[in-house]
Parts: structure tokens; C-alpha cells; sequence
């Protein structure tokens, strides 16, 4: 585990942890009656907003992290890594965006990834996440226009 998966993972993980329990804290609403069936508001798409702003502010610094690595000194990063040693540079380094990957390969058949491995499930988690709350807050806003109100 390189020194910046080591710092930055445990950071990560606590964000995710605080945030998921404000979000169920915030959701709940202390008991409240009209936020028990909040899944299906008539007030609007309140729990598909927020789970879908909590994706996107996990999965954005989480992508960022991931971006990062290895950013400034790829070949020198990827000869620690791989433990030849810093002086040691790989014969190719290949980046793609999504899924994230920093990939160094030398000859002799020794491939190291910089990207840390728990980033792209993280990010393929919040991009689902992001994904079907978008979909549902739309589709709630829709169903409650369409339905007459019972005042």
C-alpha cells in the first residue's frame, strides 16, 4: 500500500461513514410522522436529492484521489512500488480516466497499478448511487404532478 493509499483511504472511509449516518439522521427526522414514508413523499424527491448529493460528494473527492496518484512522478512512483526502486523507470505507463488507472509495465512482465484498489468500486458504488437517485427524484417529481392532491 503506497503512503498516500495509507493516509487517504482511512479519510475516505470515515466521510463515508459520517456522512451516511447524517443522511440517516437527517432522514429520519427524530420520528416524525410525515417523514416515516419519506421514500415516497408528496412533498418531493427530498431523500432521492440527498442520497444523490451524498454520491456525488463521495464519489468526486474519492475520484480525485484516484487521479492524483502517482500525478507528478509516475515513473519514479511505479520502480517504488513495483520495489525495484525509485532509479528503475517502467518501459510504458498507460492512464485511463474510468475506470481510473495508472498502469506501469516493464519488460521483463512486471505491471503496477498506482491507482489504489478500493477507488474504482467506490466510485462505480457512487456512480450508481447517482444514477438511480437522479432517476427516482425525477420520477417522483413526475408521479406527484400527475396525481391530484388529497387536501
Amino acid at each position: 500500500m503506497s503512503n498516500a493509499t495509507a493516509v487517504f483511504f482511512p479519510a475516505v472511509l470515515a466521510l463515508v461513514i459520517v456522512g451516511a449516518f447524517i443522511q440517516l439522521y437527517r432522514v429520519r427526522g427524530k420520528g416524525r410522522a410525515e417523514n416515516r414514508n419519506s421514500l415516497r413523499s408528496k412533498k418531493g424527491p427530498s431523500l432521492w436529492v440527498k442520497v444523490f448529493s451524498l454520491s456525488a460528494s463521495i464519489g468526486l473527492p474519492v475520484y480525485l484521489i484516484g487521479l492524483m496518484s502517482g500525478f507528478t512522478q509516475a515513473p519514479k512512483m511505479c520502480g517504488v512500488e513495483s520495489g525495484k526502486g525509485p532509479s528503475n523507470r517502467p518501459d510504458s505507463i498507460t492512464e485511463t480516466l474510468f475506470p481510473l488507472s495508472r498502469v506501469c509495465k516493464w519488460t521483463d512482465g512486471t505491471i503496477v497499478d498506482l491507482v489504489p484498489s478500493w477507488v474504482n468500486p467506490v466510485l462505480f458504488v457512487c456512480a450508481a448511487g447517482f444514477v438511480l437517485c437522479a432517476a427516482m427524484s425525477i420520477w417522483t417529481v413526475i408521479k406527484n404532478k400527475k396525481e391530484p392532491a388529497h387536501e
